[in-house]
């Protein structure tokens, strides 16, 4: 038979349920099916609760439902106010007591405990007092008067207990940091111990701080009053690294004495040992490397130039000389017995080498440039003597063209000996008020002589020959053409080619032709010369002349005036003027 879950009872079959002790005789299998059977259970809805005591906040918890008064309990202390509902014993720590109350007033109370419970203190080293305040209060405020630099300072609250100085003994009175601070500023006037000796065994006796001091300063600024008397002689130096080259540098030795070895080491003019072997010196763009002093001069001496001395340039050197117009840049005074060779260049290399030089000849004070041609103190010699041998000779106002052939550079040759030569003179060539009389010109060839003559005696004055003086194979300023020109008549006139023509244009029916350059006068000659289409004979004639322009008329072969302004096909006009100009 079923039990019932109730302690001490049972459930016997019956009409009804019956719950009889351990003594009962009646059972109902239907209530303890209810009872033990979660199938048949009731649900906490049908289930009463009578309601029961109030939250630690008065809020109720009436009759209701065993699962409606569940769910309310899960949702008052779930809810923003459910710390006002649990209850708290009174609690206390030290001097800090909470009463019992509500979880809500205990954590207010926790808040609140930060800002008080500073029960006043002690006084700061000044008297400043620290009242009763709250915690942050107390601590915002030593800041503040640890931090104060007007009135009482902070240096003022802090106390500060009695200092001894050893060796001597100096102390410092217990008071504020202030109070020590301001004793051992003034503590330059207390006694300072005996100190050790200088390197040149100068004493250092026990002194006031601040006479001590000035001990000091004067002992090292002193100047050389005797030997080991400055303040050089008084300070030690340690080893130093060696000189350029091995030699060292020791220590144990004082300042004055380090200076004096460097003044006797770099003075050294040995020849194994010299004091500019221990200079260093820095490379000197690609000319000098880095090395020393020594080592750069030697450099120098043996690839660089030396005066009174034969130098190999094998750079380009750059000589600018002193500033000024008349200043030389190059000055030989010594003068030649025939010619100086004042420079050499080589020409050519192979077959054989050929060199261009420029003399100067003491006899005719003439700069001479020859080309494969060299004196030899008595005559000149070529280099390659299978080819010629040119020199060009300028002599004040002259200038002489000589040569001789590959066929006669064999063997040296003399002065006069040149073969060819060509003669220009030049001393004429002059204008202004004091011109000379003329300028010539001969030029002598190897077949015959031409000889050019243009004589003026000033601008503008003409000294021409007379026209009926004759000449044989000369060049004249009259008889050479001053202007020539062919011209395009027609719709279209244009200058095909000519020689000093300003313009060309039409007046009427007659061409004009405009002079760049005038003639003296117009007393010159223009030969005029027509082409025209075949079927259209007729003469060119110039009609009018002007030292700056000619007009120039074509007939036809009647005599009748040619309009060449329209005229197609059209003409060509060509002419050529000599005279004299200025």
């Amino acid at each position: 038979m079923p039990s019932s879950s109730i302690p001490g009872s049972t459930v016997a079959p019956g009409p009804g349920p019956v719950i009889s002790g351990s003594g009962g005789a009646g059972n109902n299998t239907a209530l303890l099916a209810h009872i033990s059977d979660p199938a048949d259970a009731h649900p906490a809805t049908a289930i009463g609760y009578a309601g029961g005591p109030v939250w630690a906040d008065l809020s109720t918890n009436p009759a209701a439902t065993v699962e409606f008064q569940l769910d309310k309990i899960v949702t008052d202390l779930g809810g923003t106010a459910g710390e006002a509902k649990i209850g708290t014993s009174a609690y206390s720590i030290g001097s800090v007591s909470l009463s019992a109350g509500t979880v809500l007033g205990r954590l207010q109370a926790l808040v609140l405990a930060s800002n008080h419970h500073y029960v006043s203190g002690p006084t700061w080293a000044d008297l400043t007092t620290n009242p009763v305040n709250t915690v942050e209060g107390q601590l915002d405020k030593i800041v503040t008067d640890l931090s104060a630099t007007t009135g009482s300072a902070g240096v003022d609250k802090i106390g500060a207990r009695e200092i001894v100085v050893a060796p001597s003994l100096i102390t410092i009175a217990a008071g504020t940091l202030r109070s020590q601070l301001e004793c051992a500023f003034q503590s330059r006037g207390h006694i300072l111990d005996a100190g050790p000796a200088w390197r040149d065994s100068t004493t250092n006796l026990a002194d006031t701080a601040q006479d001590f001091v000035h001990k000091l300063i004067s002992d090292l600024t002193a100047g050389p009053a005797g030997v080991g008397f400055s303040g050089a002689s008084k300070v030690g130096v340690s080893q130093r690294s060696a000189w350029l080259g091995g030699r060292s540098n020791p220590g144990n030795i004082s300042v004055l004495e380090a200076l004096d070895k460097i003044i006797v080491d770099l003075g050294v003019a040995s020849v194994a040992d010299d004091g500019s072997e221990r200079i260093g010196a820095a490379a000197r763009g690609s000319d000098l490397d880095a090395g020393s002093v020594a080592s750069q001069l030697t450099d120098l001496s043996a690839r660089w130039g030396k005066l009174e001395r034969a130098n190999l340039w094998t750079n380009t050197n750059t000589v600018e000389g002193p500033v000024g117009d008349t200043n030389p840049i190059f000055v030989t005074d010594n003068l030649p017995t025939v010619r100086k060779l004042v420079w050499r260049i080589r020409a050519q290399t192979t077959p054989t080498v050929i060199y261009t030089r420029l003399y100067f000849e003491l006899s005719t004070n003439a700069m001479i440039l020859t080309h494969n041609a060299g004196w030899n103190g008595t005559a000149w010699a070529a280099d390659d003597t299978a080819e010629a041998a040119t020199s060009v000779l300028w002599a004040g106002g002259q200038t002489t063209h000589r040569a001789k052939d590959g066929a006669e550079t064999g063997s040296p040759w003399l002065e006069s000996a040149w073969s060819y030569s060509s003669f220009l003179s030049t001393v004429n060539l002059a204008l202004g008020t004091n011109a000379p009389t003329g300028i010539s010109a001969n030029i002598t060839a190897r077949n015959g002589v031409i000889n050019f003559q243009f004589a003026q005696s000033a601008i503008g004055s003409d000294t021409n020959p007379p026209a009926t003086q004759g000449h044989i194979n000369q060049l004249k300023a009259k008889n050479t053409p001053k202007i020539w020109g062919s011209v395009q008549t027609g719709l279209s006139l244009s200058i095909l080619d000519g020689f000093n023509l300003a313009s060309v244009s039409y007046a009427g029916q007659d061409l004009i032709v405009n002079i760049q350059s005038d003639f003296a006068n117009a007393n010159y000659a223009v030969n005029c010369t027509l082409q025209g289409p075949s079927g259209f004979p007729g003469v060119a004639m110039v009609v009018a002349k002007s030292a700056g322009s000619f007009t120039v008329r074509v007939y036809d072969m009647a005599g009748v005036q040619v309009d060449i302004t329209s005229l197609l096909p059209a003409y060509r006009i060509d002419f050529v003027g000599f005279g004299v100009q200025n």
